[in-house]
């Protein structure tokens, strides 16, 4: 009994790991808001919508994103809205769990950090009007 119930904790842990990860996010600037959602084992990430006029809605920004070691630490490519060239990208959660950061390589090994926004439903309307905007 004790073998059962301590199987079935250790596969909630096991699927609820990446659960946090998964979801809406949206940038900075709230422009953008992007969707991440399981693929498999590893992690996707589209641009659900956009107000830049530049912008596809529906293209692929992250892909293979997998899990590195036991902190919540993701690594993946990632991808420009409009280009199809990819750079790695390493990833990990501000410590509340709402904030993501996207660490990119540029050129001349200068890192560029990206932040993502979780997208909670229950904010104040203030700060959804942007985003609700979108066509």
């Amino acid at each position: 009994m004790k073998f059962l119930f301590l199987y079935l904790l250790l596969l909630i842990s096991y699927l609820a790991s990446g659960q946090e990860f998964a979801g809406k996010w949206f940038s900075k600037d709230r422009t953008r808001i992007y969707h991440i959602y399981k693929k498999g084992d590893e992690f996707e990430a589209i641009l659900e919508k956009s107000s830049r006029i530049s912008d596809k809605e529906g293209v692929i920004i992250l892909r293979q994103v997998i899990q590195v070691g036991k902190k919540k630490r993701y690594k993946g490519s990632i991808y420009a809205a409009d280009s199809p060239i990819s750079t790695t990208a390493k990833i990990r959660f501000a410590e509340d769990g709402r904030v993501l950061y996207l660490r990119l390589r540029r050129m001349f090994f200068i890192n560029v950090t990206i932040k993502w926004y979780r997208s909670i439903e229950n904010q104040p309307t203030q700060l959804r009007a942007p985003i609700e905007s979108f066509k």
